[in-house]
């Protein structure tokens, strides 16, 4: 027997088995002694018997399903791939006195061809942390202590929240979504419509109006698009926001700090470490994305459908600790488990792609986590969490969290190789140059992604057996591999 092995596109494996004729036949006869023939004793039927009984296909099926059972994932093991699904048996050639050939076929793990991953030039994001947004970021912890008192003593004005009733009518009709009670908005806002809340400052409480406002082009009922709407408007309440003023006074209230310039120092470093880590995140990213171009992957389709569904029910148990049953919601929103999980394949495919990159880098470098890495991650906690929380921490650290913080520890030391041999240039966000491919790249295409009903008709199929098999030899298939 030899045995020949190739990795085909779309992550399939194929291991092609040879066999000499006379050594074949004696897999043959064994089909003939697994089965009952009346008329002989069991195991006893001649082999010409049994294939003008099952037919000669059936039996040269089981007889080549027979001779690899058990090790053709060996096999695939011994190549460097990990089977994800039950090899699909094909015979090629079967003829008197001619070698017998059979092939078997099965979806494999994501294949990587690693290409160059240094001395790659590489953009990436720098955010320069500016008083404006320290600024905006005190506005919004101001906007969350806001206090509101009821006015009566004057007319509503552009900063004021309002309750009115309103009707509105075209030609005199009442249209649908027109007419409101008691409907609460901010005149400062395009809620209901911001022409008719333009109309409504220098109102009193009590006061009734008739408001003019021209409907949108793009209304939500075809038939009133463009129109002029009359809405009768009577103001029942007018609410004014006093915001806090920022002074010391204010901090300590809301703050672990005495002053402002405190205050505002630490809400600036927070916004820096922010931004450091959306911009780490960039970077890794479009690291990552210029080794992909100068690679190939080829990313299973069986691990895409299991990390999609994967995440779909991810989603589910979620929704579940609401109380709230995640697929029925779907179903309100027009959309089946098909249809969702089809969603996912993209983002998917792009986790998988991710995870095979890194895992080949690291392979190729050598890359490991040491004790020294581990200690210098936890020192860090606890200088972020303080003595009692961090050694509270670690006190409650299951096996399962530790190995997260290694393979994070892991991650880590991988981008700083690649950040150290790669060329880097830092621009501003919104710079034009993050969005320049250069023209060799450009060329170059992510691979094509299977769709949900695509990777269903393309899975290889477990073999079937002939008819007339025994029980004890359907029992023995092949078991399907563990995924990963």
């Amino acid at each position: 027997m030899q045995i020949t092995t190739e990795k085909k596109s779309g992550c399939v494996f194929r291991i092609t088995y040879t066999y000499d004729f006379a050594e074949f036949q004696t897999w043959m006869k064994g089909v003939a002694r697994s089965v009952r023939v009346p008329g002989f004793r069991p195991g006893h039927a001649p082999l010409k018997i049994v294939t003008q009984i099952y037919g000669e296909d059936a039996v040269v099926q089981q007889a080549c399903y027979d001779s690899v059972k058990g090790k053709w994932q060996d096999v695939a093991k011994e190549a460097g791939v990990t089977p994800l699904s039950e090899a699909q048996l094909t015979v090629d050639a079967y003829e008197k006195d001619q070698p017998v050939v059979f092939n078997c076929e099965c979806y494999i793990n994501t294949q990587v061809e690693l290409g160059e991953y240094k001395g790659l030039k590489v953009v990436a994001p720098k955010t320069e942390v500016t008083d404006e947004m320290v600024d905006q970021t005190i506005a919004s912890e101001l906007r969350k202590q806001v206090s509101r008192t009821e006015v009566t003593d004057r007319p509503c004005n552009k900063n004021d929240l309002v309750t009115v009733d309103y009707e509105g009518t075209v030609d005199g009709e009442p249209f649908e979504g027109g007419t409101s009670k008691s409907a609460t908005f901010k005149l400062s806002g395009n809620y209901p419509y911001a022409e008719l809340n333009s109309q409504i400052v220098g109102m009193t409480v009590g006061e009734e109006r008739d408001c003019q406002v021209h409907l949108p082009d793009n209304f939500r009922i075809e038939d009133l698009r463009g129109k002029e709407a009359t809405f009768h408007v009577v103001l029942n309440k007018i609410t004014e926001e006093i915001f806090p003023v920022l002074d010391d006074d204010f901090v300590q209230d809301v703050s672990e700090f005495d002053t402002v310039e405190e205050y505002r120092a630490d809400i600036r470093k927070k916004i820096e470490d922010q931004v450091a880590e959306s911009d780490e995140e960039q970077l890794r990213s479009r690291i990552l994305t210029a080794v992909f171009k100068k690679s190939q992957v080829d990313p299973s389709p069986v691990e895409v459908q299991n990390r999609a569904e994967m995440s779909m029910q991810a989603q589910a148990d979620e929704y579940a600790k609401s109380g709230i049953d995640f697929f029925e919601l779907l179903k309100a929103n027009g959309l089946t488990r098909e249809s969702f999980l089809k969603q996912l394949f993209d983002p998917s495919s792009r986790e998988i792609i991710t995870y095979a990159l890194e895992r080949a880098i690291i392979d190729a470098e050598g890359i490991t986590v040491s004790e020294e890495d581990m200690d210098a991650y936890f020192a860090k906690q606890r200088e972020i969490l303080g003595d009692t929380r961090f050694e509270d921490a670690l006190l409650h650290l299951t096996d399962d969290q530790r190995e997260s913080i290694r393979n994070t520890v892991l991650l880590d030391n991988l981008f700083a190789m690649l950040k150290e041999n790669n060329e880097i240039t830092f621009v501003a966000p919104d710079d034009p140059a993050l969005k320049e491919v250069p023209a060799e790249e450009n060329a170059e295409e992510a691979p094509a992604e299977e769709t949900a009903e695509e990777t269903a008709e393309a899975a290889p199929a477990e073999a079937e057996a002939p008819a007339g098999e025994s029980e004890e030899a359907a029992t023995e298939a092949p078991a399907e591999d563990g995924q990963e």
